[in-house]
C-alpha cells in the first residue's frame, strides 16, 4: 500500500502540452454531457407548446445570459444575437453601430460555425434585416411585414440550439482562449463519417433500429395523467437527432483538423443524395435553408444586374424563407402563382403567367417553389414546373426543407436549378444546411463565393452530422420511409376527421390520386377550442408536442382560415400598440407532423387526446375565439404547466450550472 501511495505522489511525467490536452478532454466531456442532455429534450425553439419546446426555449434564452455572464456584462444593458459566420458578416455591415463584441465558437475550441454578437439594448435596430425568413417577423401580409424585435429579428431560420449550448458551455468552462488539442488520436475522414455499426443493415430493419436511437424518444414528462413518454409530432419544425448522427458529431468535435476533408466528402454525399452531378452543380454549405435561400437571392440579384426587368414567381403557400428574400431584390417584380386549397399549383396557369410576362416586356428569371408545403404537406410536380419554366427562359429553385427527408429528389433528371434545405429537418439538428446550384448561375465574384464557401464549411461537426443523416436515410430507402409515412398519415387524418368538431386541411381522401402526393404534415382546426389552447391541452393532457399558429407561412394559413384584409390591418395596428396581447390572440390553426421515430401509438394518442379536449367544457368566450380562429389571450395556468416550467429550469441548471 505504501508503494502505491508513493507512486501516486510522484511528479507527473506529462508535458505541459499533454496536461493541456487532458484538461481539454475533461472540459469537452462536460460540454458533451450538457449537449446530450439538451438533445434529450430537443425541439424547435420559441414557437412550440409541447414540453420539449418549452425546455428548448428556456435553454436557448438562458444561453444569452450565460454568454453575457462570461463577458461580465449585464443583460439589462446588452443582448446577444446568435448567428452564423455569414449572418454575422451581413449583420455587422448593416448595423449603424458596430457590435460591442463578436465571439466565435472557434475561440472556445469547437468547430460549430457560430458567432455571438453582443449588442447594446438601447440602440434602435429598425428596417429590413440583412437576412430575412422564418422567425424574424410577427406578421406577414401580401404587401406588408411587421418585423420582430431584437434579437429575434436577426436570427433568421431555426437556431442551432445544440451548437449554442455547446458553445456557451465551452465558453464558460475554458473562456476565450486558444483552443486545446484533444489527446484522443486523430481519426480519418472515413472513421468520422463511415464508422456506424448499422452500415450492414438496410431497409425496414434499419428504420426500426434507427427509431429506437432517436434521442429523447420515450422520455417521461409530466402530464395531467402523470408521467408519460413524450410523443413528438412536430417534425416539420425540427427533428430529433438519431444516435449514430450524435456519435458522428462527438467524433468531429474531437478532431484537431480535417474540416476540409469532411466538407469535401459531405459535398459528394449531398450531391449524390439529391441527384446533382457535380460537373453541372456545385454545393455551398449554410446554417439552414433560410440562409441558403438568402444567399441564392443575393447571388441571382448580382447575376441579373440592372439591365433586365426580372420577374420572380413563387406561390401563395411559401414559407417566409422562400418569400421574404425575393421581395427585396432591387428592380425585380415578385408574382405569386395561386395554388388550390389542397396546396397544388396549376401548371397551365404558370405557363400563362410566364407567357404574359414576356409579352409585357418583362424577363421571367426564376420560378421558386416549396418542394413540400409545411402547412398542407402537398408535393407539387417539380418536373412539370421545371419544363414550363425553362420553356420561357426561367430557372427553377426549390425550397426542399420539408422534402428531402420524405421523398427522393433528382435534380438532374427533374431539371431543378437550385435546391435549399436544412439538416435539422433530417435528424441532424446541428446547424447545417446547403444550397445546391447549377454552375455559372450566381453572380458572386470568385473571392466572395470562396468566402461564403469557407464560412459555410466552418461548422465541421454540423456537416458531418448532415452527411451521416443522408447516408442513413439512403440505406433505409426513401421508398420505405414513404410507405410508413403514408400509412401513419392516413391513420391520423381518418382519426381526426372522425371528430365532428375538427376540420382537416389539404388532401384528406385516401382514395384520391393526390393522396400519394402529400407528406405527413397534417394541419387542422377545432371549431370549439382556440388553436393555442388546443395545442397546450395536447401537451398537458397527452404529452403530445405539436405546433400552432401560421407556421411561418402566413399567406396560405390566413387563406385557409378566410382571414379578411381588414383583420390583417387590425393585427398590424395591434402589434404596434399592444404587441404582447395581439400575439396571443393572433389567428392560427394546429399542425401535427410525422417523422421516422413516430408510431401508430403516437397517432392514436394524439387522436384520443383530441377527443378528450373537445369533450372539455369551455367558456363561451373561448368557443367564440375558436370560431374566428383566434387564440385565447388567457390560457389557464395549471399544475402541470408549473411542473413543466420547473423541469425546464432544472434542466437548464444541469446544462449550464447556476448563472
Amino acid at each position: 500500500m505504501r508503494t502505491d501511495v508513493k507512486m501516486a505522489r510522484q511528479p507527473t511525467s506529462l508535458t505541459r502540452a499533454e496536461q493541456g490536452s487532458r484538461e481539454w478532454d475533461r472540459a469537452l466531456d462536460r460540454v458533451e454531457q450538457s449537449a446530450e442532455l439538451a438533445l434529450q429534450t430537443y425541439s424547435n425553439v420559441h414557437r412550440g407548446t409541447g414540453q420539449f419546446s418549452v425546455i428548448s426555449t428556456v435553454l436557448y434564452e438562458q444561453a444569452r445570459n450565460v454568454a453575457l455572464d462570461c463577458l461580465g456584462l449585464r443583460k439589462e444593458n446588452f443582448t446577444i444575437v446568435f448567428t452564423s459566420p455569414y449572418g454575422a458578416e451581413r449583420l455587422s455591415a448593416w448595423l449603424p453601430v458596430r457590435p460591442v463584441h463578436v465571439i466565435s465558437s472557434g475561440e472556445a475550441g469547437l468547430p460549430l460555425g457560430i458567432r455571438a454578437l453582443v449588442l447594446k439594448r438601447r440602440h434602435h435596430h429598425s428596417g429590413v434585416p440583412p437576412v430575412t425568413g422564418g422567425g424574424v417577423v410577427k406578421l406577414v401580409g401580401a404587401h406588408s411585414v411587421v418585423w420582430d424585435d431584437c434579437p429575434s429579428r436577426f436570427e433568421a431560420g431555426t437556431p442551432n440550439l445544440i451548437g449554442v449550448v455547446a458553445f456557451v458551455c465551452a465558453l464558460r468552462t475554458l473562456g476565450r482562449r486558444a483552443p486545446g488539442c484533444s489527446s484522443m488520436p486523430s481519426l480519418t475522414m472515413e472513421s468520422v463519417l463511415h464508422a456506424d455499426e448499422a452500415s450492414f443493415v438496410r431497409g425496414r430493419a434499419l428504420l426500426d433500429s434507427l427509431r429506437q436511437t432517436a434521442l429523447g424518444r420515450g422520455m417521461a414528462i409530466p402530464t395531467t395523467h402523470g408521467l408519460r413518454p413524450y410523443a413528438n409530432l412536430d417534425n416539420a419544425a425540427s427533428t430529433p437527432a438519431l444516435g449514430p448522427v450524435w456519435d458522428v458529431v462527438r467524433r468531429a468535435w474531437r478532431q484537431p483538423s480535417g474540416g476540409d476533408g469532411i466538407a469535401q466528402e459531405v459535398k459528394h454525399i449531398v450531391a449524390d443524395y439529391v441527384g446533382a452531378s457535380l460537373d453541372q452543380y456545385d454545393v455551398i454549405f449554410t446554417a439552414n435553408a433560410t440562409e441558403a435561400l438568402n444567399i441564392l437571392a443575393r447571388g441571382l440579384e448580382l447575376a441579373w444586374g440592372s439591365t433586365s426587368r426580372p420577374v420572380v414567381v413563387n406561390t401563395d403557400m411559401e414559407h417566409h424563407s422562400n418569400d421574404l428574400p425575393w421581395r427585396y431584390i432591387s428592380g425585380a417584380t415578385l408574382v405569386r402563382l395561386p395554388v388550390d386549397d389542397e396546396g397544388f399549383a396549376d401548371i397551365a396557369a404558370l405557363d400563362d403567367l410566364l407567357r404574359g410576362a414576356l409579352q409585357a416586356g418583362w424577363q421571367p428569371k426564376l420560378v421558386t417553389i416549396s418542394g413540400a408545403s409545411n402547412v398542407l404537406g402537398s408535393l407539387n410536380d417539380l418536373a412539370s414546373i421545371a419544363r414550363t419554366a425553362h420553356a420561357h427562359g426561367a430557372l427553377v429553385g426549390v425550397d426542399a426543407a420539408q422534402l428531402v427527408a420524405h421523398r427522393p429528389v433528382d435534380m438532374s433528371a427533374t431539371g431543378i436549378d437550385f435546391l435549399a434545405f436544412s439538416a435539422h429537418k433530417v435528424y441532424a439538428p446541428f446547424g447545417s444546411g446547403a444550397l445546391v446550384f447549377r454552375r455559372g448561375t450566381l453572380g458572386f465574384a470568385p473571392d466572395e463565393l470562396q468566402a461564403i464557401r469557407q464560412m459555410g464549411s466552418e461548422n465541421v461537426a454540423g456537416l458531418a452530422a448532415m452527411g451521416q443523416a443522408f447516408l442513413l436515410l439512403k440505406q433505409v430507402g426513401l421508398d420505405v420511409v414513404t410507405a410508413e409515412e403514408m400509412e401513419l398519415t392516413g391513420h391520423l387524418i381518418d382519426g381526426l376527421r372522425a371528430i365532428p368538431e375538427i376540420t382537416v386541411f389539404g388532401v384528406t381522401d385516401r382514395r384520391s390520386s393526390r393522396f400519394a402526393h402529400r407528406t405527413g404534415v397534417v394541419s387542422f382546426s377545432v371549431r370549439t377550442v382556440p388553436h393555442n389552447l388546443a395545442a397546450l391541452m395536447l401537451a398537458e393532457l397527452g404529452g403530445v408536442g405539436v405546433r400552432h399558429g401560421c407556421f411561418c407561412a402566413h399567406l396560405i394559413a390566413k387563406r385557409l382560415m378566410g382571414i379578411a384584409r381588414w383583420r390583417e390591418r387590425l393585427a398590424e395596428l395591434g402589434f404596434g400598440l399592444f404587441p404582447r396581447f395581439t400575439e396571443e390572440v393572433a389567428p392560427g390553426i394546429v399542425r401535427a407532423s410525422l417523422g421516422i421515430e413516430n408510431s401508430m401509438a403516437d397517432v392514436d394518442r394524439l387522436v384520443a387526446t383530441m377527443r378528450e379536449i373537445v369533450a372539455e367544457p369551455l367558456s363561451w368566450d373561448q368557443r367564440l375565439l375558436a370560431t374566428t380562429y383566434n387564440g385565447d389571450p388567457h390560457p389557464p395556468a395549471t399544475d402541470v404547466g408549473r411542473e413543466i416550467a420547473g423541469v425546464a429550469r432544472a434542466i437548464s441548471t444541469q446544462v449550464y450550472g447556476p448563472v
